[in-house]
């Protein structure tokens, strides 16, 4: 009788055991469940505030490699290296596109060496290229075309201007700004920035192509052709997201080159959108000047008039172009005659001079200044540290 009651109370507590560990087991599967679930809800709710308007997928332009899934780098915080050409005034739009280029497939080249791991927090390798960059430039006056951009909205142009610029226009003869091939040894024929970009000009990749040149009327008192009455200004295709536009003296160009995947960016281009609009937002209320987002249509607004224009691409989530903003430009350069800005009808374009002017306000701050402006709230926008000596 005693050895059937051991063998009975082992049996017991064994059966007890079994549905504890059971029953724990549920309990924790099913509030992995709920946790998931909530996350889900959270970021439907992100997605869905009215705080971050949806964006044309027109406006932003993105490789394949964006759309697969990646790891995002968990750091603090990001130290953004700032190059700046301001000093030097003006320069060619080729140039900074080149620029761009240049340090974007530097680090491309870099990752596929690599075997394509993020390197990211390796800021104190000096051979490690793959670091984020903010480029703060000037340009000498030219008309940009989106990726998908609409050639009819240039309203001057001939036709035979329009046929070169044309989204299915390419390769040689054409006015497309393209380097999807790039020759890796090219990145690394030379050892500074100038020379890298020298290079990249006069290679084969830049040779074969040719601006469509657009006439207008010589009434710009920014440049020094004045001894003329026609000036000649270059149209470009390239690749960003957006519609037709124009750069010249007197606007504040900045092009970040930020990894998306790097905390604490989010990987999510409507998301770098918004939060590029927002920093002109915030640049512009230090100055007193109240601007708003549109729900239609990408930039930042001052009433019914666009006062910076925001066009974006990536490749492989590391961004490139970015912002516009118009501090002190020759805004006859936007006249619906010539082109029909941003292909949008019945709204303007203004600077802040024109609005600061038109408030009975006659000190207008320099580029310099507004730069300096920009780059504390990308900070305070981004979450990044900014590299304030590196400006070169």
């Amino acid at each position: 009788i005693d050895r059937m009651w051991t063998a009975m109370s082992t049996i017991t507590m064994t059966t007890a055991i079994s549905r504890a560990t059971s029953s724990a087991l549920f309990l924790r599967a099913r509030s992995s469940s709920c946790i998931r679930r909530r996350c889900q809800l959270r970021r439907r709710s992100f997605s869905s505030s009215s705080t971050i308007a949806a964006v044309p997928s027109s406006l932003l332009e993105t490789t394949s490699d964006d759309e697969s899934p990646t790891t995002t780098t968990t750091t603090t915080s990001q130290v953004v290296t700032v190059h700046s050409s301001l000093a030097a005034g003006p320069i060619d739009y080729a140039r900074g596109w080149a620029w761009q280029q240049n340090l974007l497939n530097q680090r491309l080249n870099q990752r596929r060496s690599q075997g394509d791991n993020d390197d990211s927090n390796n800021n104190n390798n000096n051979n490690n290229v793959d670091v984020d960059t903010i480029l703060i430039l000037e340009h000498e006056p030219v008309y940009t075309l989106g990726r998908g951009a609409n050639e009819n909205h240039l309203t001057s142009l001939c036709e035979d201007g329009k046929n070169r610029l044309a989204r299915s226009c390419r390769g040689p003869g054409s006015a497309r700004l393209s380097m999807d091939k790039l020759d890796p040894e090219l990145l690394t024929m030379s050892s500074s920035m100038e020379q890298s970009v020298e290079h990249l000009l006069l290679s084969n990749n830049m040779a074969n192509i040719t601006p469509v040149m657009l006439e207008l009327p010589n009434n710009n008192n920014n440049n020094n052709n004045n001894d003329t009455a026609v000036e000649e200004v270059p149209i470009y295709r390239i690749d960003r997201g957006g519609e037709v536009t124009h750069h010249g003296p007197g606007q504040l160009v900045v092009y970040p080159l930020l990894d998306l995947r790097r905390a604490p960016l989010e990987q999510d281009l409507h998301w770098y959108l918004r939060q590029i609009e927002q920093v002109v937002i915030d640049t512009l209320h230090d100055y007193d000047i109240a601007t708003v987002r549109d729900d239609s249509n990408t930039g930042v607004w001052f009433g019914p008039s666009k006062v910076a224009a925001v066009g974006v691409s990536s490749s492989r989530w590391i961004t490139t172009h970015g912002f516009a903003l118009n501090v002190s430009p020759n805004l006859q350069y936007f006249d619906t005659s010539y082109i029909l800005p941003c292909g949008i009808e019945g709204r303007g374009v203004t600077s802040m001079e024109e609005i600061m002017r038109n408030r009975g306000e006659t000190t207008i701050p320099t580029l310099e200044e507004v730069a300096t402006t920009a780059l504390t709230k990308m900070e305070a926008v981004f979450g990044i540290d900014i590299e304030q000596n590196s400006v070169t």
